[in-house]
């Protein structure tokens, strides 16, 4: 759990700066209940892991919502 702000807030704050809307967010949580997910993805998330995790499902992961999300904009990757 983060000290000030929770994941539902930052996904908020960056989805409100122009510049970070459309970055790729990725929650890696301890709350692994259904209505958390949940509001995570309400939220903007693109997707969420419950720990613990397995690093390489991360690693995985990753690569493959880079290319969704930034799919057919050369511009945005240069961005992010």
């Amino acid at each position: 759990m983060m000290p000030d702000l929770n994941g539902i807030q930052i996904c908020r704050i960056l989805q409100a700066d122009p510049r970070l809307k459309n970055a790729p967010i990725i929650f890696l949580t301890a709350k692994g209940e259904e209505t958390d997910r949940i509001s995570g993805f309400e939220t903007g998330c693109d997707d969420n892991i419950c720990k613990s995790f397995i690093i390489n499902e991360l690693i995985l992961r990753a690569p493959s919502i880079l290319h969704r999300v930034t799919k057919g904009s050369s511009e945005e990757v240069k961005r992010l």
